[in-house]
């Protein structure tokens, strides 16, 4: 996946990444987490929710090739952009 620019719009819709829906891309804008960040949880950086259950105390997350399991905790120290066009490396090379 490619990052975006870290100036996201205002109006994009931010919010914590574990109230991301299954499936859904967004955009990092801020990480206040000094543990995400080391893992690649960076401004401009898309995300992807793979699966959230609100009986787990966990959630699972793409960035790039990679994918974590993060506490509910640490993802919510984790601002997204809803709503911004992210372009995937697949889509890129077309």
């Amino acid at each position: 996946m490619k990052t975006a620019p870290a100036d996201i719009q205002p109006n994009a819709g931010v919010v914590a990444l574990d109230l991301l829906t299954d499936n859904e891309d967004a955009i990092i804008s801020a990480c206040h987490s000094n543990k995400a960040r080391d893992m690649g949880f960076a401004p401009g950086v898309t995300v992807r929710m793979l699966r959230r259950r609100s009986s787990e105390l966990a959630v699972v997350v793409a960035v790039a090739d990679a994918r974590f399991m993060v506490s509910r905790a640490v993802a919510q120290q984790i601002l997204v952009a809803r709503g911004v066009t992210a372009i995937r490396e697949d889509q890129a090379n077309e």
